[in-house]
C-alpha cells in the first residue's frame, strides 16, 4: 500500500472511531431521556391527585416504550455501520504487513467465545429491554388501578 493508501486507511479507522463516539452519546441521551422517564413515573405515582397522575403515568410509559423502541433499531444502525466500517478496514489491511485489527480479531476469538469478548451490541440491546420492562410493570400497574377506580 503506498502513502497515500495508508493516509485513506488512517482516515478510515478515525471514521470508525468518530461513529462509536457517536455511539455512546446517542446511548447517554438514551439512557438520560429513560432515566427522567422513570423518575417521573415514580413522582406521578406518588403525588396526591390520583385521578390526574395515573392518566399521566400510562402516557410516560407509553413515550417510554416508544423511545426505548428507537433506542434499540439505533443500536443496531450502529452495529451495521460499524459492522460495514470494520469489514471495509479489514479489507484494506489485505494490502499491509501488519494488521493490527485482524490481529485483534484473531485474539478475541472472532466474537465466538463470550468468555473472551462479549460484543458490545449484545450487551448494549439489554438496557432499551430492561427499561421497556421497567415501563410494562408501571403501565400494567397503573392500568390496573384505574380499572379499580
Amino acid at each position: 500500500m503506498d502513502s497515500r493508501g495508508i493516509e485513506l486507511y488512517k482516515l478510515y479507522v478515525e471514521l470508525a472511531d468518530r461513529v462509536s463516539e457517536r455511539r455512546l452519546k446517542a446511548n447517554t441521551f438514551f439512557l438520560s431521556i429513560n432515566s427522567f422517564l422513570i423518575a417521573l413515573a415514580g413522582l406521578l405515582k406518588a403525588i396526591s391527585l390520583e385521578h390526574l397522575a395515573k392518566p399521566w403515568s400510562l402516557f410516560v410509559c407509553a413515550a417510554g416504550i416508544a423511545m426505548c423502541y428507537f433506542w434499540y433499531r439505533l443500536i443496531l444502525s450502529y452495529k451495521g455501520l460499524n459492522t460495514a466500517k470494520f469489514k471495509v478496514i479489514h479489507d484494506m489491511e489485505a494490502e499491509l504487513e501488519l494488521k493490527p485489527f485482524d490481529a485483534e480479531w484473531v485474539h478475541l476469538e472472532s466474537g465466538e467465545n463470550d468468555n473472551v469478548y462479549k460484543p458490545l451490541t449484545h450487551i448494549e440491546l439489554n438496557i432499551p429491554r430492561i427499561f421497556i420492562a421497567l415501563y410494562v410493570v408501571i403501565l400494567t400497574w397503573s392500568t390496573l388501578e384505574l380499572a379499580l377506580l
